[in-house]
């Protein structure tokens, strides 16, 4: 008779690290949980094992069904199973317990390529371009990539360090690398641009005509952390010790998968209301009215980060936070009203002021709120204000084909398309961000921007800063806000 070990998360884990899945064997890593993050209220059951990038998805199967095999050796009496209940979990069928609620799926290992992954690392140290390229093709060799794959990652690397050309071959499919490898690229391409002594990126970077670098310790820094507030890498041209103060300061666009790149939160640029007001005051006086609605909402979104009543529920709290306070300045009272006039319903004047009541009275009772299934409705709000507000939210915003609940998230949803019409050209508003932009981020910060985009099988690389960011790239910058994030400006 064989005795079985009780299949705690514990000892599955340790079963398959004696069988062979050691190294990346951790919470983080092969196992993963449908927690709450909040609550943590909920049992772990589902754990993902990852198998090597070289194991075909159809393979998956009998993978699974040898790491049954080798844990029933190990006393884990664990059984596959691809019932049809279970290729809802995974095509694959899964791997369940007796007497557990836990069950394995496998998935297959995806190419990591963002520069915290490269081993030998290449974050937190001041390193030479060549010596990047290095570290990345020993990581590629190691983790047994070959084939067409492995090519096209080489090239992608041998072209970009070669010469100063900003044009270069690209033929492999957008999804080959992932948006963090291009800053990997780019970072290079930057350190070689300026140590031929290139022109334009002279220019763009405000580097004195004269100078010449080519015989300088060009070297860069790549942060470990993938949040580092708005930079992604420093570049230094010192001819001495390396250090982040002098050096230059990149952020990275990558345009290659999709024309849209992720945002640039207000709380990147300012760090409390204060900067926001004074970012106003040293505006020209001509300048100040057309930047009073930029202002307000920049105000309003630093609130909303900062303020513990927002804790947790920041993403709808901005854009519900900026458009009251649209609506209580009296020199964009009007201009606000006749963008929600643009809503679908067309929201009467009558509407908009029961409208901007309910908007108070969720705001005054924001701390309540749960979560996001808590409805309106358990806050003391009069009928027509209620009303008005499940009616805009339920024209403006559809979930699975369907009128939206009157949610909190939701009404964060329609604000935040208000507030992103408001900054569009063709609005009654036009708020421009850019002036914004241009002075706090480009100026202030003096950071530069790399951004790459796939034109004709071809990998374009360009750089913009203060210099060149206009005329270059662009003089208008909105809004755009995505379903997992906070509202910020499309740059």
């Amino acid at each position: 008779m064989a005795y079985y070990k009780e299949p705690t998360l514990n000892n599955i884990k340790a079963a398959l690290k004696s069988i062979g899945y050691a190294d990346e064997v951790n919470d983080d890593g092969y196992f993963d949980s449908p927690d709450n993050p909040e609550t943590k209220t909920k049992t772990k059951t589902q754990i993902i094992l990852n198998f090597p990038s070289t194991v075909k998805n159809n393979e998956r199967a009998d993978k699974l069904k040898d790491v049954a095999s080798e844990l029933r050796k190990r006393k884990i009496n664990c059984l596959y199973s691809d019932a049809s209940q279970d290729l809802k979990k995974s095509s694959a069928g899964i791997l369940v317990f007796s007497d557990s609620n836990f069950h394995i799926i496998g998935k297959v290992m995806a190419l990591q390529l963002k520069p915290s992954n490269i081993k030998p690392s290449i974050v937190n140290d001041w390193m030479t371009p060549e010596k990047i390229v290095d570290n990345v093709i020993q990581y590629l060799k190691d983790q047994s990539v070959e084939g067409q794959l492995l090519t096209r990652i080489q090239t992608l690397l041998k072209l970009t360090i070669a010469d100063n050309n900003t044009s270069i071959p690209f033929s492999a499919p957008k999804n080959v690398v992932p948006a963090e490898f291009y800053e990997i690229l780019t970072a290079v391409k930057l350190a070689v641009l300026l140590r031929s002594n290139d022109k334009k990126i002279f220019e763009t970077l405000g580097i004195p005509k004269k100078m010449n670098l080519s015989s300088s310790k060009i070297k860069i820094y790549i942060p470990a952390k993938a949040n580092f507030p708005l930079i992604d890498y420093y570049l230094s041209i010192s001819t001495s010790d390396q250090n982040e103060t002098d050096a230059l300061k990149v952020s990275v666009k990558s345009k290659v998968k999709s024309p849209a790149t992720n945002t640039v939160k207000f709380s990147d640029i300012f760090e409390t209301e204060k900067s926001v007001v004074d970012w106003h005051k040293s505006l020209q006086n001509s300048q100040k009215p057309k930047e009073k609605g930029q202002k307000i909402i920049a105000e309003s979104a630093i609130t909303a980060y900062k303020s513990p009543k927002y804790a947790r529920k920041v993403q709808p709290g901005v854009p519900i936070n900026a458009v009251l306070n649209l609506l209580s300045d009296s020199s964009q009272n009007q201009k606000i009203k006749s963008v929600i006039k643009k809503l679908k319903g067309n929201p009467t004047d009558k509407e908009i002021i029961n409208f901007e009541k309910g908007l108070n009275v969720v705001r005054n009772n924001y701390s309540t709120f749960k979560g996001k299934d808590d409805l309106l409705e358990i806050i003391d709000i009069k009928k027509d204000e209620l009303l008005t507000l499940q009616k805009i939210i339920s024209l403006n915003r559809t979930t699975k084909g369907k009128p939206a609940d009157p949610t909190l998230l939701n009404l964060g949803v329609v604000c935040e398309k208000i507030l992103q019409y408001s900054s569009k050209k063709a609005s009654p508003t036009q708020y421009n961000f850019y002036q914004m932009f241009f002075d706090e981020v480009l100026r202030k910060k003096e950071l530069a921007y790399a951004v790459t985009k796939v034109s004709g099988g071809r990998l374009q690389y360009g750089f913009y800063s203060k210099v060149n960011f206009a005329k270059e790239y662009g003089d208008w910058i909105d809004l755009r806000s995505k379903a997992t994030d906070v509202i910020g400006l499309s740059v």
